[in-house]
């Protein structure tokens, strides 16, 4: 059956409340993960940067202290034509993210998720948000990452994205970082190497010492590997999962590592006011928060 053409608009549309909704499960947040990895950004606070310069990041560690997320399913009742999708923060705070720094991970085609957790392969991080001076051609994608530190750099409010673009200084201005090639974000795992995530998977996730080893796995583009989604089964047959949904109370726990560039400066090509490398773990259950008021 043919996609309806309205399909990216409607999922589009939904992006606009979810912000509002989850920052209002503070009374929630448990769970295990940590995030960490080097960064820059320029006019971070008092006009100073986080980390000396482009090519000389700072440290960085997010401090994970709250998890959240929300699924917002489709009420079609064709399986074909349901999409659903699940939202995730992981953030220093139960603050509301305008006063946070986190980590806002988009699962926009749960069942596409759902399918690479059973096939044990990674989800590429898409940058198809993201297109060098305006002149690209949108497709689907099944996740995005935003990383925003408005605790941290109050000053800076560069679009951070998880992306697997890489960033070069200018050839005419060495001072002026700007978006290259696209690189594969995410590399077809082997048996061994799916073998070493999946032992991760099952070990402590708040073991920070794991950073170099996800870096090494899955690569310096942009992807995570899904180690729990639900009642999604490794080895489970793609047509079991269409439609696929989850709910509250449910499992979700992940792997990831992306690289982190200025989206504006990609779209614009202009000069990058942010970049860096992130890796990081996951592991909570979906609990519903408080209830709010939704905005279209």
């Amino acid at each position: 059956m043919q996609e309806p053409k309205d399909y990216k608009m409607k999922w589009m549309k939904w992006f606009a409340p979810v912000l509002i909704v989850l920052g209002s499960a503070g009374c929630l947040g448990g769970g295990d993960g940590w995030v960490m990895g080097t960064l820059w950004v320029d006019n971070c606070k008092n006009g100073d940067p986080l980390g000396e310069s482009f090519d000389r990041p700072t440290t960085f560690d997010l401090h994970v202290d709250f998890f959240t997320g929300e699924s917002m399913e489709d009420s079609d009742k064709s399986v074909t034509q349901r999409r659903s999708t699940l939202v995730l923060r992981i953030q220093n705070t139960s603050n509301n993210v305008e006063v946070s720094d986190g980590l806002l991970l988009q699962i926009i085609e749960l069942d596409v998720a759902a399918r690479s957790f059973a096939a044990g392969q990674p989800i590429p991080i898409s940058s198809s948000n993201l297109c060098p001076g305006g002149n690209c051609t949108l497709v689907e994608d099944t996740l995005r990452a935003s990383l925003y530190l408005y605790s941290t750099c109050p000053d800076g409010r560069q679009a951070l994205n998880g992306s697997s673009y890489s960033l070069a200084p200018s050839p005419k201005d060495t001072t002026c970082l700007q978006s290259g090639a696209l690189a594969p974000p995410c590399p077809v795992l082997a048996d061994a190497a799916r073998q070493s995530l999946d032992t991760m998977c099952k070990g402590d996730f708040n073991d920070r010492t794991q950073a170099p080893a996800i870096s090494q796995l899955l690569g310096h583009g942009a992807c995570m590997y899904l180690c729990a989604l639900g009642d999604a089964r490794r080895g489970q047959p793609s047509d079991e999962l269409g439609g696929f949904r989850i709910s509250y109370g449910d499992r979700v726990a992940g792997i990831f590592s992306t690289g982190i560039v200025d989206g504006r400066a990609v779209n614009l090509q202009g000069c990058a006011g942010g970049a860096g490398e992130i890796q990081g773990m996951f592991d909570f259950e979906l609990a519903r928060g408080r209830s709010a008021q939704s905005f279209p």
